[in-house]
């Protein structure tokens, strides 16, 4: 709560939670390392997350998962979401993910943080921070 209330990068603050919720919820992501061997991730290479796996090599299969930079990954593992590209893609990662964990349910974190937007400038959200 004290990040949404003192910070004003809504989208960071949301993902980060988001990110926390699976890990409380028993889904922590593996976000440093690739998913069948351990190597580390490299920021410079294409991978592709697999929900119930993590992050692959992009050449594995193109049919698997959600293609995703490995600077990406880094940055969401270093909740680190100042990079246009980090901010999109994760965004669109942990759509996937929270749909896939929580079955089709809805988190209402949307809702909050259009609120709370609200109450402190009594504007709404552009949709870059709306979800």
């Amino acid at each position: 709560m004290y990040r949404l209330a003192h910070e004003t990068d809504h989208a960071a603050t949301l993902r980060c939670f988001e990110k926390h919720l699976l890990q409380e919820l028993g889904y922590a992501l593996v976000l440093e390392r690739e998913a069948d061997n351990g190597k580390a991730i490299q920021p410079e290479l294409c991978y592709r997350y697999a929900v119930e796996r993590g992050a692959l090599p992009d050449e594995v299969d193109v049919h698997i998962g959600l293609p995703v930079l490995g600077k990406t990954l880094l940055d969401m593992a270093a909740d680190e979401y100042t990079d246009p590209f980090t901010a999109q893609q994760s965004k669109q990662l942990m759509r996937v993910l929270l749909n896939h964990h929580l079955g089709g349910k809805i988190l209402h974190t949307r809702e909050l943080i259009k609120d709370l937007q609200k109450l402190r400038t009594g504007k709404t959200l552009s949709a870059d921070y709306a979800d």
